[in-house]
């Protein structure tokens, strides 16, 4: 069952989804300057163009995200998150929050706790990682740790997932990151995996980039 939640609920019902303070400076009503957090990697930005759709769920095995939405700060922000981890005590679990764009505060989601986002028109989010490797974690795919299902199927059929329990140091991810930037620069980075569960079964997508 869904619970819903304030963004002021600083901790959720689910372990390892919550709000934490930004680090920022000159926080003022016409400005903010949000600075990198300590002990992550280099920064992503995401864009949105549409509204996103709140039906479709991605999780990660390998890494945790930090995000920081930007945009309108009246504009409602729509958010679903499901417990996907094997042995949590919230397994499968729902908590769905609302919430506006705000430069102080950044939302942690944990691995393997799966998130969808709509009215997302026109925000940007700025996406911090720290990654996680595993000995031996055959629900981790190096190629590509996203795994998207439907949140409207049964939650008999949700990915039950195994996290990934090693940290990797910030530089490996920046070696990593840099390696990918050269590769788009390059026209070499076209195609990747994704997987996608449906009704249960786990199946393995080859997405061309220029297709």
């Amino acid at each position: 069952m869904a619970k819903s939640e304030s963004k002021k609920m600083h901790r959720t019902i689910i372990e390892g989804l919550f709000w934490q303070p930004s680090v920022c400076t000159g926080s003022q009503r016409s400005y903010t300057h949000v600075l990198p957090s300590v002990g992550v990697g280099s920064p992503d930005l995401l864009f949105y163009g549409d509204d996103g759709n709140e039906a479709w769920f991605g999780l990660h095995v390998g890494q945790t995200d930090r995000l920081t939405f930007l945009g309108n700060p009246q504009q409602h922000i729509r958010a679903s998150f499901i417990d996907c981890r094997k042995g949590s005590k919230t397994l499968h679990r729902r908590v769905d929050l609302q919430f506006c764009p705000d430069p102080t505060q950044q939302l942690v989601i944990d691995r393997g706790i799966a998130h969808a986002f709509s009215n997302t028109r026109h925000i940007t989010v700025r996406v911090e990682n720290t990654w996680f490797m595993a000995n031996n974690n055959p629900d981790y795919d190096i190629a590509n740790d996203s795994i998207n299902f439907r949140g409207d199927d049964s939650p008999n059929d949700f990915p039950v997932v195994a996290v990934n329990d090693l940290p990797l140091p910030p530089e490996v991810q920046q070696y990593v990151i840099a390696s990918q930037q050269r590769a788009i620069e390059a026209g070499t980075y076209n195609n990747f995996t994704n997987r996608v569960v449906i009704a249960g079964q786990s199946r393995k997508v080859l997405i061309n980039s220029k297709s």
